[in-house]
């Protein structure tokens, strides 16, 4: 079988590298000119590092990655409202909680797929189908035909649109504004205890570890759609915004250089009835983009390349089946990861000031044993391969 893959993004190479340890040939087809990420952090939470494990890519676990730093919930001025152990939470799942940077994961995983099974400058314009193949139309003109079609090719999806599920984008009524920064520029020590999640009125900031002396920032503010901030020359400005938080955070934001802070209006994509028509299906941020908040996006994407494989592999003579069966098992988890996630932003980005309050108080309450329970349902055991 010959699976085609519109999208050479973490998704994308996932589900091409899942696919090739099943026996089956696939290509990937990038837009792009040449194979990068944006340079931001990534969590990759346990439900992620164990889909690693099970494609044999637990070297990028081990080496281009750094554990979560013990840390937890803040108030803009400090407070500890709870604290997450991260041994707590490695021993409770099961597998590492861990932070990489987005490039790193993309390179290790195009290393694994092999560059020569990936086609660049290959944009995706039209999609066909008969009851035995699906033919791929590239920019220009050039068709590639297959057994199936998968689209990862990201939130505003091109093969999205050729199966008929509309693009249903919606504002968080926040932006994002993140980078990553070398701590020996920010005068910040590794093992400083200085990460976690910062809550104010209508804003959060978040700190995380990463490897060769880096961390990664970002902040999310409650803004109206447009309001982005000016690509060049807002740094100051934020930065303002943020003086009376920790020195910590605005050490960090001081420390990065301008053209390397990244700005970017918050969506995700609205839940839809299905996934897949005949014998093409979509994938990650294509099936189920989702907000920042929770740090899934990416662990979804795996999760969603190591069912997607073990269905065709069962039904390979269905492959149309198959991916019905790869919706049936993967939709459920993963809108109730986006619902959670977008209201996840709404309570961290409260702007009124009563309401803000009685959030930190009912977080103080709850306490660090419930913290690590109420994320159970996320990072334990998502799925039974059989």
């Amino acid at each position: 079988m010959h699976v085609m893959i519109a999208g050479a993004g973490i998704g994308g190479c996932a589900a091409a590298w899942a696919l090739q340890r099943q026996g089956f040939t696939v290509t990937v087809f990038e837009r792009a000119s040449e194979l990068r990420e944006v340079g931001a952090g990534l969590s990759l939470w346990s439900n992620a590092t164990r889909v690693l494990r099970r494609l044999e890519l637990g070297h990028v676990v081990e080496e281009l990655s750094v554990g979560m730093a013990d840390g937890g919930l803040y108030t803009h001025t400090g407070e500890q409202l709870a604290r997450n152990s991260m041994q707590a939470l490695n021993d409770r799942y099961g597998d590492p909680n861990i932070v990489v940077h987005r490039a790193d994961l993309l390179q290790a995983l195009v290393a694994a797929v092999g560059r020569d099974n990936i086609r660049t400058d290959a944009s995706c314009v039209g999609v066909t189908q008969s009851e035995d193949a699906v033919t791929l139309t590239l920019k220009g003109g050039d068709e590639v035909t297959g057994d199936v079609l998968i689209g990862a090719d990201g939130i505003k999806s091109t093969v999205r649109g050729a199966i008929g599920i509309p693009l249903q984008l919606r504002y968080s009524g926040a932006v994002g504004i993140r980078g990553i920064v070398t701590l020996a520029d920010s005068d910040i020590a590794p093992d400083e205890d200085v990460y976690g999640i910062y809550m104010g009125e209508g804003r959060h900031v978040g700190l995380m570890p990463l490897s060769e002396g880096r961390a990664y920032w970002f902040v999310s503010e409650s803004a109206p759609l447009g309001s982005l901030p000016d690509p060049d020359g807002d740094r100051a400005t934020f930065s303002e915004r943020l003086a009376h938080w920790p020195s910590a955070i605005s050490r960090m934001i001081g420390a990065t250089p301008e053209d390397a802070i990244l700005r970017n209006d918050i969506y995700d994509q609205r839940p839809v009835s299905r996934w897949c028509d005949g014998r093409v299906a979509l994938l990650g941020d294509a099936a189920h983009a989702t907000t920042p908040n929770l740090g899934q996006g990416a662990c979804q994407a795996l999760e969603d390349a190591l069912i997607l494989a073990h269905c065709l592999a069962r039904r390979s003579e269905a492959p149309a089946q198959a991916l019905r069966d790869y919706q049936h098992q993967r939709k459920r988890r993963a809108y109730r990861v986006v619902t959670a996630s977008w209201w996840a932003g709404q309570m961290f980005n409260m702007a009124n000031p009563l309401l803000c309050t009685l959030r930190n108080l009912a977080l103080q309450k709850r306490g660090d044993a419930r913290n690590v329970e109420q994320l159970s349902w996320l990072l334990d055991e998502p799925f039974a391969l059989t």
